[in-house]
């Protein structure tokens, strides 16, 4: 089983891997509910960092979010934060809006996608 876009044509996050590694749905939905309640957090620590140029606090606040959204399977979005917690680490600055537009995007997606689940 996995949760698809409205089009079924992206899987956005794979539940049986995230079931495989949580061992149990009830789990998986203590899970989702934790991500869901820090995501806001880590996403306004991302725009600070963006807005002050700090590349530490931009590397730490988008590397716990990506940890987070890889336990859930949701490899676009975790790849997405990780793309950004490189760019901190690395004081890449040319593009990190861009970046977190995109990750925003995946995190939009990820939340439609636990909908069922809270």
């Amino acid at each position: 089983m996995s949760f698809t876009e409205s089009t079924g044509t992206d899987q956005v996050m794979d539940v049986e891997t995230a079931l495989e590694r949580l061992g149990s749905e009830k789990l998986l939905r203590k899970v989702a509910g934790v991500f869901r309640a820090n995501a806001v957090k880590h996403t306004s620590d991302i725009e600070q960092a963006i807005a002050t140029d700090d590349g530490k606090m931009l590397e730490m606040a988008a590397h716990t979010l990506g940890s987070s959204m890889a336990y859930l399977s949701a490899d676009s979005a975790s790849k997405a934060a990780m793309k950004l917690e490189h760019m901190g680490r690395d004081g890449v600055t040319k593009g990190r809006q861009a970046a977190y537009e995109a990750l925003m995007v995946e995190i939009d997606r990820l939340a439609e996608a636990l909908r069922p689940l809270l």
